[in-house]
């Protein structure tokens, strides 16, 4: 009952805020706004998107708990959505003063896994990259092949705060805060890095965390040789 009723609560939530958003946009690209009235549409047009990804990360949670999660392992393209996250942190990294660079090295292969998760799964781990990185740091995206296992490697790296040695696995659970200062410094909720491994583990995939405290993380999904699609040049 308590998932249903915060499914229901979520789809409600979400649709004003949708229309919010789309309002916000539309006033901010007419060209009929003063620079004052542009910033503060572009607050609402900020604010609203971060409570809707909050939203959508509670109603995954509550679709996870009542068992619920489906996934669909699909053809996948990784170039395809490492650019479709790129448009969705490219803002956030500019708003922030971010350098966000993306590559996918030419032998990448196509993989099998849902699109929309591993699309989550990148635009969880970028935003929270971005937001943990101070301006004029860099966050950086890239897919590689291992030569050794033949694993496919999508990685997620910054030169931000970093993490210490005794939280960078209790980052991944739910509600987790470093501390209460990160809290009221870095809004969040608490749930992207615990929907960032349960999408993963759901796909057959693992994410790990590099990190050394104050230098910067890097957060790499591993998707194993079995999910690779291996296609013969005549197809």
């Amino acid at each position: 009952m308590k998932s249903d009723l915060l499914s229901m609560v979520n789809h409600e939530l979400r649709t004003p805020l949708t229309s919010i958003i789309t309002l916000a946009q539309i006033a901010l690209e007419s060209g009929g706004a003063d620079a004052e009235e542009r910033r503060s549409w572009e607050e609402v047009r900020k604010s609203s998107s971060v409570l809707l990804g909050m939203i959508n990360d509670m109603l995954d949670i509550a679709r996870s708990d009542a068992g619920a999660m489906a996934v669909s392992m699909e053809l996948m393209d990784l170039g395809d959505i490492v650019a479709s996250a790129q448009g969705t942190i490219g803002p956030l990294a500019v708003g922030a003063r971010v350098t966000l660079t993306t590559t996918v090295a030419p032998d990448v292969p196509l993989v099998s896994g849902d699109y929309e998760k591993m699309l989550r799964i990148l635009e969880n781990l970028g935003s929270n990259a971005v937001k943990f990185t101070p301006a004029g740091g860099t966050v950086a995206i890239a897919a590689v092949r291992e030569e050794a296992t033949g694993d496919v490697l999508v990685t997620v790296s910054d030169n931000g705060i970093g993490i210490a040695p005794e939280n960078q696995e209790r980052i991944f659970e739910r509600f987790f805060q470093v501390d209460s200062s990160a809290t009221r410094i870095y809004s969040g909720s608490g749930l992207g890095l615990a929907l960032v491994r349960e999408y993963a583990v759901a796909q057959g995939y693992t994410v790990t965390v590099e990190s050394v405290l104050g230098e910067g993380s890097a957060f790499t999904v591993r998707i194993p040789v079995a999910a690779v699609v291996e296609l013969d040049e005549d197809e």
